[in-house]
């Protein structure tokens, strides 16, 4: 396949490429721009300028707190009991990064509970 493309001299510089098929098993291409690896320098740069912008951007987790009470009632599958029992042995299953108490009332970060539960749900210390 031979490539090539016919400039014409307008403000804008317009390119129209043209391709022509010599043989099914030769491919040969021709580029006539001269200014293609400055145009793929500028590209590039501004790629990374994307990428560093993407990596800086952190996911925002919302901390939700919640009682015991508030927090078996939004999740079913864990009774109040259970709660309770995390929180005893808090030491020992790593719960103390989860809730906090404050006035006699323990509250649940949900964000961090997910993320404990995957984490330490089996209730060995690391």
């Amino acid at each position: 396949m031979i490539l090539w493309k016919t400039v014409k001299k307008q403000p804008q510089q317009r390119f129209n490429w043209s391709a022509k098929i010599v043989s099914k098993s030769q491919t040969q291409v021709i580029v006539l721009d001269a200014n293609i690896g400055e145009k793929l320098e500028k590209l590039m740069k501004s790629l990374d300028e994307i990428t560093s912008i993407l990596s800086k951007q952190k996911e925002e987790i919302v901390h939700k707190y919640y009682t015991i009470n508030q927090f078996a009632e939004l999740h079913p599958a864990l009774t109040k009991s259970a709660l309770r029992k995390y929180w005893f042995f808090r030491e020992y299953n790593n719960f103390n990064e989860v809730a906090h108490k404050k006035g006699g009332v323990i509250y649940i970060d949900s964000a961090r509970f997910d993320e404990w539960f995957v984490k330490n749900g089996n209730g060995e210390k690391e």
